[in-house]
């Protein structure tokens, strides 16, 4: 068997594992669109503690570089792929948001990559100075903007006036879509979260799922 085994790589396996049982479930059809999500966000927070559990355990250069490459490759298909998915379902497969999605899935591979070049660069190379800094938006930051989106359905859907609200609503994801995939190629500087940042980001989640819950429920009674 090629490849490192052991708990470091657990959480990674995880979120990939919830990702592409979402993908799956939403070209079937049958998965419920609060589903799909929760599956993102459980990515999501899969992903913020892998880095922290495999730091537990002395790893060996190649075990390193493995995890590395693995996160970021779970990374594209959870972060990118999985919420292009998402929003195309619900902007209700119009065909304009499909150059979108894939303009941004393509823009958030780019990003990876630079990423892992940049963290090579930092590890072998420490005249570089490269600070504890995101350099664009990290990726994974879409497991929050995506339910965020869906959150936001019942005031285009529910509340909205006129005969092209959904219209509307569709135009309003593939512009934020696009927007989010330039901020992953902006050279831009985010500094990384300490713990009471991951904190909060975990306490934003939760508050997250409770308005896409509150979203769905409003949606079923109103027939949309």
């Amino acid at each position: 068997m090629i490849g490192y085994y052991n708990y470091t790589v657990i959480l990674t396996y995880l979120g990939l594992a919830a990702s592409l049982t979402g993908i799956l479930l939403l070209f079937a059809g049958s998965c419920p669109l609060p589903v799909a999500i929760c599956l993102l966000l459980f990515a999501g927070l899969c992903d913020m503690f892998d880095g922290r559990v495999a730091r537990t355990m002395k790893r060996t250069s190649m075990q390193e570089n493995f995890g590395v490459q693995i996160d970021s490759l779970s990374d594209l298909i959870c972060f990118g792929v999985f919420p292009a998915c998402i929003v195309y379902r619900i902007g209700q497969h119009r065909h304009f948001l499909i150059p979108v999605l894939v303009f941004f899935v393509i823009c958030g591979l780019v990003r990876l990559a630079f990423f892992n070049v940049r963290n090579i660069e930092q590890k072998y190379n420490p005249e570089a100075n490269l600070d504890n800094c995101f350099v664009g938006l990290p990726i994974t930051c879409s497991s929050l903007l995506v339910p965020l989106l869906y959150a936001c359905r019942p005031y285009f859907i529910l509340y909205g006036k006129g005969p092209y609200r959904n219209l509307l609503y569709a135009v309003f994801l593939a512009v934020t879509m696009a927007l989010c995939a330039f901020a992953f190629i902006s050279p831009f500087r985010i500094r990384k979260p300490t713990k009471k940042g991951m904190l909060f980001l975990v306490l934003l989640g939760c508050l997250i799922l409770a308005a896409v819950i509150l979203s769905y429920r409003l949606l079923a009674r109103g027939g949309a």
